[in-house]
């Protein structure tokens, strides 16, 4: 079930946290999808190569449409050849305060 699907039928504040966990999800994919681009400068083909992750899977979470484990996550930078913490070497709106 897509994220997207779950928001009939939510209340308000259950509604909030699916947005804001959609927008994590694409700030990290956006995230994601720049350092591929322009610093390991590969395809997604070229990482899904190089990793334990499906090219349609990269193109879903560098999207923000699919959620993703840590394991995913490890191996994503592995494919990268980038410390995991690169990923998240970025100032994150989700991570601001109000």
């Amino acid at each position: 079930m897509s994220i997207a699907a779950l928001h009939s039928g939510l209340s308000k504040h259950a509604e909030n946290v699916v947005v804001n966990a959609e927008n994590r999800l694409k700030e990290i994919g956006e995230r994601l999808r720049k350092i591929r681009e322009e610093e390991a400068q590969i395809s997604q083909d070229e990482l899904a190569s190089r990793c334990d992750v499906t090219k349609g899977n990269i193109s879903n979470i560098e999207n923000g449409k699919k959620d993703f484990n840590f394991t995913t996550f490890l191996e994503l930078a592995r494919g990268l050849n980038v410390h995991p913490k690169h990923l998240l070497d970025q100032n994150f709106t989700f991570l601001k305060e109000d």
